[in-house]
């Protein structure tokens, strides 16, 4: 009986191949990461303290159609934050500057002119 060698692959042929594609592969660009930074939302529970790692000096209270500072924010932290602060009724008065970026050890302010009295 004799072969169909036109259909016959050597295993040294095969090898070869298989051994020429991976050094090929390694040869081409892998286009990866060197580095990732990603950014995460928190929301957090609030305390007036000016020492904790986001202080809060928080204004007790407030006049009615008078711009004031509402709070002052502290990044006691070692990383950049974005600090967004909102009132839980849009009723009860007008924020200013109630989104912005602090480097560490920065204060922000946000004011506000109160709607309703206290």
């Amino acid at each position: 009986m004799g072969r169909d060698t036109g259909r016959v692959v050597s295993r040294r042929t095969l090898l070869m191949g298989v051994g020429a594609g991976l050094i090929g592969t390694g040869l081409m660009p892998t286009d990866a990461f060197e580095s990732v930074t990603g950014g995460r939302s928190v929301d957090i529970t609030v305390t007036n303290d000016p020492v904790a790692l986001i202080g809060l000096t928080i204004t007790d209270q407030v006049e009615k159609n008078t711009r004031q500072t509402l709070v002052e924010v502290t990044n006691n932290t070692t990383a950049s934050l974005t600090v967004d602060v909102a009132l839980d009724d849009s009723t009860q008065g007008t924020l200013y500057n109630t989104s912005f970026s602090l480097s560490p050890g920065a204060t922000g302010t946000v004011d506000i002119e109160a709607a309703v009295k206290n």
